[in-house]
């Protein structure tokens, strides 16, 4: 057993002590009043002025909108089979599977939406005849999702058939192991689609579809009932089935937080009704160990989501889900009793869990004190915390401290191993955090609110420090306080039961259809107790002044508040209505969620710290480059003076190598492992401010006499050689001082590339394990104007670490190159070297600073690669790269002459061509380019998804159709929707952005990236590296046309952009952009994977027009998806135009697709 973090009692009670009489510090969004729409809602829905307000918040602003919302029985629902691709193929594999009695099995999941998925398809295949039985993985041992270990148990049964339920669908590697076994695989699964769907026999997934569908929002039990009710209805069995399966649907549709919007808002309100009196024993058994049994009328979501979806969860969290799928299947009525009272004593044990290592989670962060405002996010792992609540406690954790936190706790005694569950706040993306740490993790997975995970524990530290940066890249300051949404504002006067009754035709309430939420103010705070076992909450008496001068007073609960006791007087208060029954007698009640002070008499502020304009003075020029270690606040850090062309520059060091840089008056700084993961950080915040003092003060008190710091200065220039035409080197530019080296091997702060391992040829050598390039910082914001374009460091960095991995060349010390050096090396002068160089003068090709700067005038500025930094000269690798992919067919686009010369052209004195004219005299048709619009455009019905898509299949043909992923269907689907909807609008004068952005989804996702991804695969299949042109070509990275375009060919054409601007015009200019020099050896790699690529764009890519096609897509890609810039008609012809071509008489013009 391992043991428990130890708090002592005043640890675990003194945040209760810090907090009395304080306010919850929280932030308010209040919604802003728009009465005319309010009025017209008001009126024509006989609703309280207050409630039409809160439809507008939800984004109903009409009174049609608004009765179809308040009744969305008389909304006409289109047939699952059209909206489902995947949906007959999969009842005709489950209805031959009946007939002939193969065995079906159920892989389900242990939360509440999956173990109501996986009983109301055993319910439902029982019932039809089929033969059947489930499994759901070991939470504690397995984890999520079906794995090869169930696959392996369902084959060994005689299973023909898989059906996975509420998940799957990124279990692509156990599900290609079950068809390599033979078996059927149906996905039903309601999660986000990973980049390569897993290769079933059928999906059906909501996400598939247009996001408009009202099926779109369905959760896994959805999903699952919809497959169960159209199988039923084929075999035309559905008497006595539908009901007790939407009774689950309803149960495990709240339980699962899924919204209740769509289809969802109309099957729960049904399914609530009739919850009460349910036909499934176990759910009546769960309503009365719940205390619900005397509901004679409709049950409120509330009610399961606080009654009887915890009590389920609680099963799949600490129990065997076993329990719960026998509860909601059972006949036998004493079974079921049994069975729900083990629910409730698990869910008792699970209460216990949770209030326990929430106080030692609070414990610790009080102890500790983390800096969150500068982490941003909060990291709590302890031993001995039962991983299957904690998820549970990271939502209260985030709701008492308002930032994004990730818990953990260590899975053996060892605490080698940590597993945890992330919750996150609404600015912040809990699944892209993770993402970005993913190269410390073993398992990751969930969605933008929460997430689960795992890693080793030796990488906790980086695993904390990287979810900082993530959490400083998404998150601003104001940010990190828990956020209360308010509807409206309402007096007290103005608050009845009857209000609160006419809200119930705004339910059911939950997801993405809140509870509303008002706000009063000022109201005075009459009386206050704590109540609860553990005085966890507080009772209070509010009032408020009438407009008759009469004080109104309202009973409220604030529930976990008690530590607030005594609440000062008098606030404003958010609330939400709520009916107190007691004795036969119906009392309004308040349910506070937030309070800040009154405006009018505001509470005493905190004293602020002082203004602090520029934390560094000029004195840190006179500074001389040295290596100081310091303590600030009980914590170690080292920092240092590193000499820049222009300044110098401070670099603080902590003891995780995070590092702080900064320059002289500058007020920005950047923080971070090296210049992709730094960001960019305000040092006149009080804890910068703070420990940039104590750096200085350590470094000013260690300043050596004049005499020493002369030395230094000497120590720090390494003596290079002028070579001929060379300048010799200024020595206030050179090197730093050795005595900073290990500072800068530790982590470069603004470097622009990666570390490079370096293995030392001997065990025994001391020698450091990393080559380190340390370049001069720059705003982040030149950067990304020029990204580098005057020198090849990353291609510097490749070249050195393809040299070191092929064993071609050593260090004997680590390298480190300031001043914008930059060591241009040539494998072939290296390869056959017995001794590596030993210092940097010894490194052929060495340039210096003013070289550099000489080379920079000389390379004219490209236009459209604004990012794109310089190419790598010939590959360093001695592997021959053409050998390495079979065969070098015939370039279609030789390298031009002044590629070819400036290939063989030395490093240091190659001269780039020069750049023709931007704009030519060529024009371009663009006006409206044929038949295929002209059909949605004179058609005077908008067509649906299934009709779109099969008018889509048809203009494209079936093959290329199917090809594309089904991502990209739903994507043009929606894009050639959305531009029949505008056309049929506004015609020529309505914004088509939106029909652009999701047709540039497609694009991205069917012609840039599979290059990329298909490229690396090839290369590695051929042990070749994965990098080419200077391109480092990584697993997960998302490409773009300006990476894709200078690999495809030496220029390309694209429009002029004042001409994008022009609403209508009959043409328009093009301008040529010339690639960036790329070596011959690259281009020949690239042409011959392009010529043994199996993909329908192999050959298109070969061909300059093409490539022109390509960049065009691109620009207006780019357009579509820019806020505030128009996208014309002619701009989405031309989209279609390019990727699909079209047929004007005579005249076709294929697309690239």
């Amino acid at each position: 057993m391992q043991s428990r973090p130890v708090f002592s009692p005043d640890t675990l009670a003194s945040s209760r002590k810090t907090r009395r009489g304080q306010l919850p510090d929280q932030r308010w969004r209040i919604a802003k009043p728009q009465p005319d729409r309010v009025a017209d809602i008001a009126q024509g829905l006989d609703l309280p002025p207050l409630l039409a307000q809160v439809l507008v918040n939800r984004g109903i602003d009409s009174v049609a909108a608004a009765q179809h919302f308040v009744n969305p029985e008389v909304l006409q629902l289109p047939s699952p089979l059209e909206e489902f691709p995947d949906l007959a193929t999969a009842l005709d594999l489950l209805l031959k599977a009946i007939a002939h009695h193969h065995k079906i099995a159920i892989c389900g999941d242990y939360d509440a939406d999956g173990m109501t998925s996986t009983a109301l398809l055993l319910r439902s295949l029982r019932y039809l005849g089929a033969q059947v039985d489930y499994a759901i993985p070991s939470r504690m041992s397995e984890g999520y999702g079906i794995n090869r270990r169930i696959v392996e148990d369902f084959h060994a049964d005689g299973v023909r058939i898989i059906l996975t339920v509420d998940n799957g669908i990124a279990a692509y590697d156990p599900i290609a192991y079950a068809r390599e076994l033979g078996l059927v695989v149906i996905i039903t699964d309601h999660h986000d689609l990973p980049p390569q769907l897993p290769p079933a026999n059928a999906i059906l997934n909501p996400k598939l579809l247009d996001i408009a569908s009202p099926y779109s929002g369905v959760a896994g039990v959805g999903v699952a009932y919809i497959l169960a009710v159209c199988l039923a209805q084929a075999l035309q069995q559905t008497k006595d089935l539908t009901t007790p399966l939407l009774e689950l649907f309803t149960l495990g549709t709240i339980a699962d937080l899924a919204p209740l919007t769509g289809v969802n808002r109309r099957w729960v309100r049904r399914g609530l009704k009739l919850l009460p009196r349910s036909r499934i024993l176990g759910i009546q058994s769960l309503i009365q160990v719940a205390g619900l049994a005397n509901e004679d009328k409709a049950l409120k979501p509330e009610a399961i989501g606080f009654r009887l979806g915890p009590r389920i969860n609680a099963v799949g969290r600490i129990a065997d889900p076993q329990v719960v799928i026998e509860l909601l299947t059972t006949d036998d009525p004493g079974r079921a009793l049994e069975l729900a009272m083990v629910c409730e004593q698990i869910n008792q044990h699970r209460q216990r869990l949770c209030e326990l290592i929430e106080q030692e989670a609070i414990a610790w962060c009080e102890a500790t004190q983390p800096d969150l405002m500068n982490d941003r996010v909060l990291v709590v792992v302890q031993p001995g915390w039962h991983h299957g609540v904690i998820g549970i406690v990271a939502s209260r954790l985030v709701e008492r401290y308002g930032v994004p936190v990730f818990i953990g706790t260590y899975e053996q005694e060892d605490q080698q191993h940590i597993r945890g569950s992330a919750r996150g706040i609404p600015e912040f993306n809990v699944f892209k955090a993770l993402q970005f740490t993913e190269t410390v993790l073993e398992k990751y997975g969930g969605h933008r609110a929460a997430g689960g995970f795992s890693l080793k524990a030796e990488h906790l530290d980086e695993f904390r420090f990287r979810l900082s940066l993530s959490a400083n890249q998404q998150l601003m300051p104001q940010h990190l306080k828990p956020l209360v949404t308010v509807d409206a504002q309402a007096d007290f006067q103005d608050l009845s039961l009857h209000l609160c009754e006419q809200i119930d035709r705004l339910h059911p309430c939950g997801m993405e259809n809140p509870d509303p939420v008002f706000w009063s103010g000022p109201v005075r705070v009459l009386e206050q107790r704590v109540i609860g076992k553990n005085q966890d909450h507080l009772k209070l008496t509010l009032g408020q002044m009438s407009d008759t001068a009469e004080e109104v007073t309202f009973k409220a609960i604030a529930w976990r508040w008690g530590e607030y006791c005594p609440l000062p007087s008098p606030i404003d208060i958010a609330y939400r209505l709520k009916i107190n029954e007691w004795n036969n007698s119906r009392t309004l009640e308040l349910e506070l969620i937030g309070a800040r002070p009154n405006a009018a008499t505001p509470l005493p502020a905190p004293a602020a710290e002082p203004t602090l304009d520029h934390p560094i003075d000029a004195s840190f020029q006179h500074l001389p480059p040295q290596r100081v270690e310091f303590t600030h606040g009980d914590r170690p850090y080292a920092c240092s003076i590193s000499i820049t062309p222009t300044s110098r520059e401070l670099r603080i060091q902590n003891a995780q190598g995070q590092v702080l840089a900064l320059q002289p008056e500058q007020r920005r700084g950047l923080l971070g492992r090296s210049r992709d993961e730094a960001i960019e950080i305000d040092v006149a915040q009080p804890f910068y401010f703070h420990l940039i003092r104590a750096a200085l003060q350590a470094l000013q008190s260690s300043t050596p006499a004049e005499a020493d710091t002369q030395e230094i200065l000497e120590e720090a220039i390494a003596p290079v050689e002028p070579t001929d035409g060379q300048a010799e080197l200024d020595p206030a530019n050179e090197t730093e001082s050795e005595t900073e080296t290990e500072l800068e091997e530790a982590i470069a702060l603004t470097s622009r590339v990666d570390l490079v391992e370096v293995e030392p040829s001997e065990p025994d050598r001391d020698e450091p394990d990393e080559l380190t390039i340390v370049l001069s910082h720059e705003p982040e914001e030149l950067w990304d104007e020029a990204d580098m374009d005057d020198v090849d460091e990353a291609a510097l960095a490749q070249e050195i670490e393809a040299l070191a991995n092929e064993g071609v060349v050593e260090f004997a010390g680590p390298v480190v190159a300031d001043l914008y050096l930059s060591a241009q090396m040539n494998a072939a002068n290296h390869a056959d070297d017995d001794e590596p160089p030993q210092d940097l003068a010894s490194i052929p090709g060495l340039m210096t600073a003013a070289q550099l700067q000489s080379r920079r005038a000389q390379q004219p500025v490209q236009p459209y690669q604004a990012k794109a930094a310089e190419p790598v000269q010939p590959s360093l690798n001695p592997r021959d790269p053409s050998s390495a992919l079979d065969s070098t067919p015939e370039l279609a686009h030789p390298p031009s002459d002044s590629i070819a010369s400036a290939a063989s052209v030395a490093v240091d004195t190659d001269q780039p061509a020069a750049a023709p004219p931007l704009v030519t005299n060529l024009q371009l048709d663009v006006s409206p380019v044929g038949s295929p619009l002209d059909a949605l455009r004179t058609d005077p019905s908008l067509f649906s998804a299934p009709q779109m898509r099969k008018w889509l299949a048809a203009l494209m043909g079936e093959p290329r159709w199917e090809h594309l992923q089904a991502r990209s269907q739903t994507d043009l689907a929606a894009a050639y929707r959305g531009y029949q909807a505008q056309w049929q609008d506004g015609g020529e004068a309505a914004d088509y952005s939106e029909a652009g952005d999701r047709f540039s989804l497609a694009v991205d996702r069917e012609v840039i990236q599979p290059f990329f991804k298909d490229l690396r695969a090839a290369l590695v299949a051929q042990d070749h590296p994965p990098e080419v042109a200077g391109l480092r070509l990584l697993a997960r990275k998302k490409y773009t046309a300006t990476e894709l375009l200078p690999l495809l060919a030496d220029h390309w054409q694209i429009a002029e952009d004042a001409d994008l601007d022009d609403p209508n015009p009959g043409s328009h200019r093009l301008k040529t952009v010339h690639a960036p020099l790329i070596a011959a050896s690259d281009r020949t790699v690239i042409q011959t994977f392009l010529h043994a690529w199996q993909h329908p764009l192999a050959q298109a890519m070969q061909h300059q027009e093409r490539v022109n096609a390509i960049a065009h897509l691109a620009q207006l890609c780019d357009r579509a998806q820019q806020d505030g810039v128009p996208f014309y008609a002619w701009h989405f012809d031309q989209l279609h135009h390019y990727l699909l071509g079209s047929d004007i008489g005579s005249d076709t013009q294929p697309g690239l697709l």
